[in-house]
C-alpha cells in the first residue's frame, strides 16, 4: 500500500532520530541518491554542536506534526459517514 510519494529533497527515516524503529518501507519509482547518517554519528554531532542539534530537532518536530495533520486529514476523510 502506498501512504506517500515524496519528492527530492524530502526526508525518510527521521523517526529513527527519536529513537524508533522503522515504521514503514521505502520504494522508490525512480533511480535515486540517498545519504545514510548512522544514529552514532548524528549524537555525536549533536553533543558536538548542541544549538544545530536543537535547529534540527525543532525542524525534526514540524515534519512530524505536518505528516500527522495529513494523516489525520486521510482518517478524517476515510471514515466520514
Amino acid at each position: 500500500m502506498r501512504l506517500a510519494v515524496l519528492a527530492g529533497g524530502m526526508v525518510v527515516g527521521e523517526m529513527a532520530l527519536l529513537g524508533d524503529r522503522r515504521a514503514a518501507d521505502v520504494f522508490a519509482d525512480t533511480v535515486v541518491s540517498c545519504i545514510e547518517i548512522p544514529i552514532e554519528d548524528f549524537r555525536e554531532f549533536t553533543e558536538r554542536y548542541p544549538s544545530v542539534g536543537r535547529q534540527i530537532m525543532h525542524n525534526l518536530a514540524a515534519l512530524l506534526a505536518g505528516r500527522l495533520r495529513k494523516a489525520n486529514a486521510k482518517v478524517d476523510l476515510l471514515s466520514a459517514d
